[in-house]
């Protein structure tokens, strides 16, 4: 076993009965945690699991995700949780890329891992003994991410053991000591919630995370955060801004709130300070390829104006702010972000070319073979040393704490054969980063329906287009780059995303007061009665957006939980004007004007 995996099991023997992992309303002791984590390593290995090879966890959100991400650990092979939600690609993307041997599941058995032994967690019965291997070298991958990739191909991260470790052990100077419970607001397949979690499991804390049905609803995540009394809590930024309309919820004890993988603004520092003055907010930050996060910043009581900045590296972390030709940028000046030290992946799966590109030669470092991991981040040092985040040196962006590439999803949207071209861009007309997909087409524009299903095949939902608009032709500068601002203006002037709705006679005013609201939460209008929130760009956040819009409306009328079975404008008005309570001159006759606003 790796020294981390020890010390996390170590607390079977001296706290059983403590809570290790929360998850809903899933309870698993230290005690079940080891026995759990033994019995499946011995499964692993039966199966075919090695050292050094790769599992495959395709399950929901559960104590059984644990279990599988520590017994792939115990018995030296490296974990890759991959959500049943998730892209059938990405799954592929880990059999292809990794030597992957086996596949935790729960009844889903994709067809891109026929070729892998099959575990499923609901059939498991006692295993026989078999030999574990007491120790483990710590250069063995400890886990694989796969990230958006500008070339169509994502990129599988892999992490070492060894640098993993030392990730988690420098977290006390974040988080603090003691045997915290740690609310962490993320997904498992996202290498964000780790350093939460796997610190929170050495330190002997509980780790509580939401289960499928809580994570849409920002107020049952902070009842859980009450019941379970938490003391420290991480999510993105846009997320915390949710959780904070529910913060008369949030108990008294949350002492530490970090957030990460966004910027984190001003305003979302006040809203915090006025809420929950006595509890402290971190800003973290850390591209996938520097092990969950890498730099810090305490929020200062008095920060009233700009972006929190990224702030200082964390113990061992090194930083650099370097210019084309890897020369330090003094104070004030900007330069790409360049991190080094023992918070590196080892590089990209089955992709050696990119590694190189990307993992470069470390010129400020008298070991041997030490690496630079070149983020794309550009950042400026402030005087007091903090660093600030300038934005990109290429086009990535970040959507809800997800790495996109936008010439990825061109890429896909261009594989429909009604699609002769395309160029995706952030989307211009809404505040919260959501993609437009403006497309040359042979030929109308096809349903955006079809190519939202399209990008669903390869893509996260963080990429799928919101929008999809024809244009007469990809307008390019003199030196053969794409125009982002023409771009933008032809777009504007061509015929946008667009569903034909029935006349207007077909409508009640209840249903257009609601198709109002649907235009406010996804920036664009032209949905018919029978489309699909999902598929016109919705997702379980806007899903929380919408709710509270409705409810503004209509106080009672229609719960969160509901929309996600009423899907379409005309189910949700039948779900509205089926409550006692909603007002008869809003069943029928034009709504008033709703104007066109973007709260988060």
């Amino acid at each position: 076993m790796t020294p981390l995996v020890v010390e996390i099991l170590a607390h079977a023997s001296e706290t059983p009965e403590n809570p290790a992992v929360v998850v809903g309303n899933e309870i698993l002791s230290y005690g079940g945690l080891a026995d759990a984590v033994d019995h499946l390593s011995m499964r692993l290995v039966a199966a075919g699991a090695l050292p050094g090879t790769v599992i495959a966890v395709h399950l929901e959100q559960s104590t059984a995700t644990v279990v599988a991400m520590l017994a792939a650990a115990r018995v030296g092979a490296a974990w890759a949780v991959v959500e049943p939600g998730q892209p059938a690609a990405r799954l592929a993307a880990v059999v292809r890329d990794t030597d992957c041997r086996v596949l935790v599941h729960a009844g889903s058995r994709p067809a891109s891992a026929d070729t892998l032994a099959h575990l499923d967690v609901r059939d498991l019965v006692a295993a026989p003994p078999v030999p574990l291997p007491p120790t483990l070298p710590l250069d063995l991958p400890a886990y694989v991410i796969h990230t958006s990739g500008s070339t169509g191909r994502p990129k599988g991260v892999v992490v070492g053991h060894a640098h993993l470790d030392t990730s988690i052990r420098c977290r006390d100077v974040l988080y603090g000591t003691g045997r915290p419970t740690f609310l962490t607001a993320l997904r498992l397949s996202f290498d964000g919630s780790l350093g939460a979690t796997l610190w929170t499991l050495r330190r002997g804390g509980t780790v509580v995370l939401p289960d499928e049905e809580r994570m849409a609803d920002p107020g049952a995540v902070a009842t859980l955060a009450a019941t379970r009394a938490v003391t420290h809590l991480i999510c993105v930024p846009s997320y915390y801004r949710l959780l904070l309309d529910h913060a008369a919820l949030l108990p008294p004890t949350l002492r530490h709130v970090s957030v990460g993988g966004e910027r984190c603004e001003a305003d979302l520092v006040r809203r915090h300070r006025r809420l929950l003055p006595t509890t402290g907010l971190v800003n973290e930050y850390g591209p996938t390829e520097a092990i969950v996060s890498c730099t810090y910043q305490r929020v200062p009581p008095h920060h009233t104006r700009g972006d929190v900045p990224i702030g200082a590296p964390l113990p061992g972390a090194r930083v650099h702010v370097l210019d084309a030709a890897l020369r330090e940028q003094p104070a004030g000046g900007v330069g790409e972000l360049y991190v080094g030290g023992p918070f590196l992946a080892q590089g990209y799966a089955g992709q050696p070319s990119r590694t190189a590109e990307r993992f470069v030669a470390d010129p400020f470092a008298a070991l041997p073979g030490a690496r630079l991991y070149r983020t794309g981040d550009l950042a400026t040092r402030r005087p007091d040393g903090a660093l600030e985040f300038r934005g990109r040196a290429d086009d990535q962006v970040k959507i809800r704490g997800h790495r996109v590439e936008p010439a990825e999803v061109a890429e896909v949207v261009s594989a429909h054969p009604a699609v002769r071209r395309a160029a995706v861009l952030l989307d211009p007309l809404v505040p919260e980063p959501v993609l437009v997909a403006y497309l040359v087409c042979d030929g109308p524009l096809p349903p955006p329906v079809a190519l939202r299903a399209l990008c669903r095949e390869s893509l996260p939902l963080a990429a799928v287009p919101a929008r999809f608009v024809a244009v007469p032709a990809i307008p390019l500068t003199v030196n053969g780059k794409l125009d982002r601002d023409a771009l933008a203006r032809l777009g504007a002037a061509q015929e946008e995303d667009r569903v034909d709705a029935p006349a207007d006679h077909d409508w009640t005013g209840l249903q257009r007061a609601v198709a109002d609201i649907w235009a406010e939460v996804l920036g664009h209008r032209g949905c018919g009665l029978q489309d699909n929130f999902f598929d016109a760009g919705g997702t379980s956040l806007k899903v929380v957006d919408l709710h509270k819009r409705l409810e503004r409306r209509w106080p009672g009328a229609v719960r969160v939980g509901e929309l996600f079975d009423a899907k379409t404008i005309a189910a949700q008005a039948a779900v509205i004007a089926g409550r006692a309570d909603t007002p008869v001159s809003d069943r029928s006759g034009p709504p008033p004007a709703a104007a066109l606003s973007f709260e988060v």
